[in-house]
């Protein structure tokens, strides 16, 4: 796949077998790169956005999960109980935690102000 017009680590990861996509639905737009198993399911997905984008807020929700097993384990719980609610629909899988995600963030980013 020729790619042209694509800067060095776009095109990297394009040439590792990664899709490339420009999201700009979350203002200013961001890129993702998806990469597939053989079968064609999604197995790895990597957003990159400019320092100060609304992406970043995502790490405030890994860091604490990373420090709070218990909250690990109900998040983990709570995607199971999706994927099985869902197993055929990738949208109503993302908007089912979105919820509990914004919960978390919003409590992870208190507690850094905090902290």
């Amino acid at each position: 796949m020729a790619v042209v017009g694509m800067r060095s680590p776009q095109k990297s990861r394009v040439d590792a077998g990664y899709e490339y996509r420009w999201r700009s639905d979350r203002p200013p737009g961001h890129m993702m790169f998806v990469k597939r198993s053989p079968d064609g399911k999604r197995t790895h997905h990597v957003h990159m956005a400019t320092a100060g984008h609304t992406l970043w807020e995502r790490l405030y929700f890994r860091d604490y999960l990373c420090s709070h097993p218990a909250e690990a384990a109900r998040y983990a719980q709570l995607k199971r109980d999706l994927a099985a609610q869902f197993s055929g629909d990738r949208e109503a899988y993302t908007n089912g935690k979105s919820e509990y995600v914004n919960l978390i963030t919003t409590k992870a980013k208190l507690d850094a102000t905090n902290s």
